[in-house]
C-alpha cells in the first residue's frame, strides 16, 4: 500500500467513507489491490475480508505514520539547525 499511496492521501479515506472521509472502496484502485493479492501466488488464498480488514488498517493507520513522519522531519530540522551553530561556534573559537 505504501507503494501506491502517500500517508497524506490515505488519510483522506477510509473503506466506507467514514467520518466525512472518501470512501476506498469505491476507487478503481481498490478492485486492483483485490485483483493483485489475489493473484499472487503468496497470497491467492486470502479472502476479500482479509484483503479489507488489511486496507482498513492501512488505512486507518496513515494518521499517525503521517504524525511520526513529521515529527522525524522536524527532528532532523533541528539537529540540522543545532549542528550548523555548533560549526559556527567552533568557527568563532579560532579567531
Amino acid at each position: 500500500m505504501y507503494k501506491l499511496l502517500t500517508n497524506e492521501v490515505g488519510n483522506l479515506f477510509s473503506w466506507d467513507g467514514a467520518k466525512g472521509k472518501r470512501k476506498f472502496k469505491c476507487l478503481k484502485l481498490a478492485n486492483v489491490i483485490l485483483d493483485t493479492v489475489r493473484a499472487n501466488n503468496h497470497t491467492k488464498n486470502a479472502t476479500e475480508a482479509d484483503i479489507i480488514v488489511y486496507i482498513k488498517k492501512w488505512l486507518v493507520r496513515s494518521k499517525d505514520r503521517m504524525h511520526l513522519e513529521d515529527k522525524r522531519r522536524r527532528r532532523n530540522e533541528n539537529q540540522e539547525e543545532e549542528d550548523g551553530n555548533q560549526e559556527e561556534e567552533d568557527g568563532n573559537d579560532t579567531m
